[in-house]
């Protein structure tokens, strides 16, 4: 959970404590870590093993279909704060998950 948390700060600097939690909730099947837990292992934790975005931002994105693929796999690992790493509104990220 540790390399997690400094990963997903390393790929998203603008992530909150809080974001980063929620995403560890969802990644470790309900363990969330509170806010500060967060804060002391983004101080003393491991080095990043990511350097580089996991995907590009939205407007990057080749096809249309490739667009809903990254938008279905975020959204399944990291819950709602997906937008955020793709760089997308609000109001484009729901549209692809209609079906």
């Amino acid at each position: 959970m540790r390399q997690l948390i400094v990963d997903l700060k390393a790929e998203y600097a603008d992530f909150t404590d809080g974001e980063i939690a929620a995403i560890c909730a969802i990644q470790f099947n309900g363990r969330r870590p509170s806010h500060h837990t967060v804060k002391a292992v983004l101080v003393d934790g491991p080095p990043p093993q990511r350097t580089q975005r996991q995907f590009p931002h939205y407007a990057e994105i080749g096809t249309p279909e490739e667009r809903r693929q990254a938008v279905i796999r975020l959204h399944a690992a990291s819950g709602g704060v997906f937008q955020r790493l793709l760089a997308t509104s609000t109001f484009h990220a729901p549209r692809f998950m209609r079906f």
